[in-house]
């Protein structure tokens, strides 16, 4: 260290000097004005749940050395509260290829998991990924028969950007509802009791999972995590056109609640039942009342229909062995059961302003168009297309935004916002910890302090004797 006089005062400096080749090169650098005072103490967290604590480094024993660093640090400072880690470790340090995720949902469970990694063990809060670049992403969005009573209020009432996209997805669905409550009455009511009966009716199921996903999709939008490919099953799909920007919200509220009050008016009576068979072997069964609903996978499908003819035909595969489940349904949804319903609906769907998609639909057909819409209530569900699509696009992780994890099953490396009866913000955390796993570097927003935690571990090579 050195000192000079600069505009007549003293000044301390760092004097560097090092070498390349021939070639010698001498750095003066002036000292940083003082910090302030570091914060150890605890900081309000903002949202329950677990507290998620990203972790990178080059290599495998660099991550392992700085879990070691974190957890030494942790344990001479029991004071630091578990958030403001999670804040300082999010914001400001570079994501680099290996990654550790830990979900902190208490100082004893964070300390065991970091001991975990320093060790190179496995442990139940511990996710672990490596990722050279951001793993291709996809959203997918549930269908109808993923709703349950209290869909959502947790989040609700922990974290602020859910609750203001939700209060706005139902306030654009609500002129459109004959319901003399607000919606969100019917998806946080307690189990059993009127108001819950009533979400599963199809008029108001509708409307109310594609709210839910809705707030779902601006949650992870206020995180930072955008999709490179969006997809839905059934109601989903028109969730996911709203996310892609082809409709707005207050057309994509008049467009659902349109589709959902209509499809609860068709004729009732029919049967939707999945059954264990290829569409090359239910084809010869299929008749004027009964057709195809869904096609899952490949032997995963849903006919729709009329109730006796569908019973019959799901006999014929059950005494084969193969296994069939009668939904419970109050409509035959996809089927020619909502053939009464089809004008009224392109009715309404022509009198709409279509956008081009700013993020790619995995869909047959053009989803720009009243006709596609139309078509959409009809004809079967090609799920298995979507998700070829969607490995044929490169994507390497999905998130499904729904109430319960139906699609993650049926789709390669997919993991859920929601999974009932799990607490919404454990499984929510543990969807943003598998994007930071994969590549990607979801947004803390709690509010984050300057708090002193260990530096990166850099590895230290000897070259002279």
């Amino acid at each position: 260290q050195t000192a000079w006089p600069e505009h007549g005062r003293p000044r301390r400096a760092a004097v560097s000097s090092f070498g390349i080749s021939g070639t010698n090169a001498h750095v003066i650098l002036e000292q940083a004005p003082p910090s302030p005072p570091a914060r150890t103490e605890p900081v309000p967290a903002p949202a329950a749940g677990p507290a998620f604590w990203p972790l990178s480094a080059q290599d495998a024993p660099a991550l392992r050395a700085q879990a070691e660093r974190l957890r030494d640090h942790l344990l001479a400072h029991p004071s630091i509260e578990l958030n403001s880690v999670a804040a300082q470790l999010s914001n400001g340090r570079a994501g680099l290829e290996h990654r550790a995720a830990v979900l902190a949902t208490d100082r004893e469970t964070a300390l065991a998991a970091l001991d975990a990694l320093t060790h190179d063990h496995d442990h139940p809060a511990l996710l672990r990924g490596t990722a050279t670049t951001p793993a291709r992403l996809a959203f997918v969005f549930t269908g109808q028969g993923s709703q349950h009573p209290g869909m959502g209020r947790e989040l609700y009432d922990t974290h602020p950007a859910f609750a203001h996209a939700l209060d706005e997805a139902l306030d654009a669905l609500q002129p459109h509802l004959d319901l003399d409550q607000p919606l969100r009455n019917l998806m946080f009511a307690p189990p059993h009791t009127p108001e819950a009966e009533l979400l599963n009716q199809t008029r108001y199921t509708q409307p109310a999972l594609f709210a839910l996903e809705t707030a779902l999709f601006r949650l992870l939008q206020h995180h930072d995590i955008h999709p490179h490919h969006l997809a839905g099953h059934s109601i989903g799909e028109l969730t996911a056109a709203h996310a892609a920007g082809i409709l707005t919200l207050p057309d994509a509220a008049h467009l659902v609640a349109t589709r959902a009050t209509l499809m609860h008016q068709a004729p009732t009576g029919g049967a939707m039942i999945a059954i264990q068979a290829t569409e090359q072997e239910l084809q010869p069964h299929l008749t004027d009342t009964v057709t195809i609903a869904a096609i899952n996978t490949p032997t995963d499908l849903v006919i729709a229909g009329d109730h006796h003819t569908a019973t019959h035909i799901a006999h014929h595969f059950h005494t084969q062995g193969r296994r069939t489940k009668h939904l419970t349904v109050s409509h035959a949804f996809h089927s020619p059961h909502m053939d009464p319903i089809l004008d009224a609906f392109h009715n309404v769907a022509s009198g709409l302003t279509y956008h081009q998609p700013h993020t790619p639909i995995a869909t047959t057909g053009d989803p720009t168009t009243p006709t596609h819409w139309t078509n959409h209530i009809r004809q079967p569900v090609r799920y298995h297309d979507t998700t070829t699509t969607l490995t044929n696009a490169g994507i390497t992780l999905t998130l499904e935004l729904g109430p319960n994890p139906v699609l993650t099953p049926l789709t390669p490396n997919t993991t859920p916002l929601l999974h009932h009866p799990h607490p919404e913000t454990h499984t929510l955390q543990t969807a943003l910890a598998t994007t930071h796993t994969h590549g990607h570097h979801p947004t803390n927003h709690t509010p984050n302090p300057h708090l002193p935690l260990p530096t990166y571990p850099f590895t230290h090579h000897h070259y002279w004797l």
